[in-house]
């Protein structure tokens, strides 16, 4: 059924409050609820949770003292330069704070439906992006909860790109999403669930967020289809691809989205598109060696980010150099250490790569903790029983 069970609420709506981190005050999202209700959780009854504690900080210990030695890291090149700008360190800081959400959540809610959880927020708030996107006029309602609406400019005259429940902006979104899309898409296949319904819905409103998200769809499907060989994702496919021409062409309200989404194919070239243009021109490394190995200690703000590009890659490299890019690519390989002999998995490590060259995800996207270390946690339960021997 699509809807959530009374008894499924609490862990459906601290997942949906972590994974979206609304915005609250100043720099504060609702991932702090999150972590605050699930650590008073498990120091209300520290023995009832000792067991999932020892699970889940067993099954992401090698990433964890990576991730330690990175904030280390950023620590101490902000101090190299002066504390001249902190902006890094507060993000990272942010980052770390859901990173405990994320783990408390786990210990707590590691029994409850992870999957069905992981589906029902994506698919309601994707519920909530074309009913917001085609009644434009409430979105004031949902800009209470953003860190900062995208202009008219910004959004393409697409209604749909910012009308999310979220924090996060349409890039943010539309990342989220394309990753998501290979967990749900997965999730479906395996468990031979024949309710396409909901994906169909996600993939919507991630698509209609940002270009972006088709490219990860691309990836998931064409794994079932050449390396799976798999006849359900063709059949989806195309049915999909079939629905999404039909109420492009035929529903005059996803005409902004029409004409938003052919932008990219305008005069037949792709090269000579806004988006790619914009893609193309973000990538532009330091010319100080120096930079280039260490970085500058800078990374601006949403108003401007140090050395003009918005690439994670690039932005990484401006503040830390390529050492830091280094560490942050060796934490978040750790991440699915555990589950390296899945092979899927490697498809969400390539969707999550392929999103941080065209802007900062890895670690700094607020739902990408909760997506991506949730997801490793169900590929490992559907693969083991989960009987890690104990670290802690």
């Amino acid at each position: 059924m699509w809807y959530v069970r009374f008894d499924n609420l609490l862990p459906f709506l601290l997942l949906f409050l972590l994974v979206f981190d609304l915005h609250l005050i100043g720099g504060f999202g609702s991932a702090i609820i999150t972590f605050l209700v699930c650590f008073l959780i498990i120091l209300m009854n520290p023995s009832k949770y000792i067991v999932n504690a020892n699970k889940i900080l067993n099954f992401f210990f090698l990433f964890l003292v990576s991730y330690i030695f990175l904030l280390s890291y950023v620590a101490f090149r902000v101090l190299l330069n002066g504390i001249a700008e902190v902006s890094f360190l507060l993000t990272m800081s942010k980052a770390t704070l859901i990173l405990l959400a994320t783990l408390c959540y786990l210990i707590v809610f590691y029994n409850s439906d992870l999957k069905k959880n992981l589906i029902n927020i994506f698919f309601f708030n994707a519920c909530i992006c074309l009913v917001f996107g085609t009644f434009s006029e409430y979105k004031t309602l949902l800009s209470l909860f953003q860190y900062g609406g995208d202009s008219v400019e910004l959004i393409g005259n697409n209604e749909y790109r910012n009308a999310f429940l979220a924090g996060s902006g349409y890039f943010g979104m539309s990342s989220l999403y394309g990753l998501v899309f290979a967990v749900v898409l997965k999730i479906i296949i395996d468990d031979k669930n024949h309710n396409f319904f909901k994906l169909l819905v996600i993939a919507l409103a991630g698509l209609f967020s940002g270009r972006v998200a088709l490219i990860c769809y691309l990836m998931a499907i064409l794994y079932y289809i050449f390396l799976k060989l798999n006849l359900r994702v063709s059949l989806f496919s195309l049915f999909s691809l079939f629905i999404f021409i039909f109420i492009l062409n035929f529903f005059p309200v996803f005409d902004d989205v029409k004409y938003w989404l052919s932008e990219m194919f305008v005069d037949n070239d792709l090269s000579q598109s806004e988006s790619f243009s914009q893609f193309s021109e973000t990538f532009s490394l330091p010319s100080s060696e120096l930079t280039l190995l260490f970085g500058d200690g800078l990374y601006g703000n949403s108003e401007k980010y140090y050395g003009g590009s918005d690439s994670g890659y690039i932005r990484n490299i401006y503040f830390g150099g390529l050492f830091y890019l280094i560490f942050l690519l060796g934490a978040f390989f750790l991440i699915s250490y555990n589950v390296r002999k899945i092979l899927y998995i490697y498809v969400l490590i390539f969707i999550s790569l392929f999103l941080h060259l065209k802007g900062v995800f890895i670690f700094n996207n607020p739902g990408f903790f909760g997506v991506f270390l949730t997801s490793c946690i169900i590929l490992f339960k559907d693969r083991n029983d989960f009987n890690l021997v104990g670290k802690f």
